[in-house]
């Protein structure tokens, strides 16, 4: 959850320093991933190619190193994991992957950095309630978005 919380929090300026940097090729396989069918595995793949074009391209040393822990940290906490089929809906995706195909076709970085940052906030949000209904201990005490 911490990883979330960072990454909600620092993803619009982090992405909005990066993305001038990430190459065509990048953006482009960026708009792909969040084109596919099945919402899940779309989600998780476009959150995976984002990161990577933080720790791939971002100027600054500093939070390439950062984002190298968050990575990991959200592939530790079965964040970026495929557990389910990859067909399940994702609440908003629709929107959002919209947002991402648009940004990524004109280079719209912030808005592209905007939209990253929605996607965060609502990962977050969503893995709070999961906690929440399966009642685990403290998890109303988890605050942010």
């Amino acid at each position: 959850m911490e990883a979330l919380q960072i990454l909600a929090i620092t993803s619009s300026p982090v992405m909005l320093a990066s993305l001038p940097h990430v190459p065509h090729e990048m953006l482009k396989e960026l708009s792909e991933a969040a084109s596919k069918p099945d919402e899940k595995k779309s989600l998780v793949h476009t959150v995976s190619i984002g990161l990577r074009s933080v720790i791939r391209n971002c100027p600054l040393a500093a939070i390439r190193e950062i984002y190298r822990k968050l990575i990991l940290l959200s592939l530790k906490g079965s964040i970026l994991r495929l557990e389910e089929t990859g067909t399940e809906p994702v609440s908003g995706w629709t929107g959002i992957s919209a947002s991402i195909r648009e940004s990524c076709s004109c280079a719209d970085y912030a808005q592209l950095a905007h939209t990253f940052q929605i996607l965060f906030q609502d990962n977050f949000a969503s893995s709070k309630q999961t906690l929440l209904e399966i009642g685990v201990e403290g998890a109303e005490k988890i605050t942010g978005f």
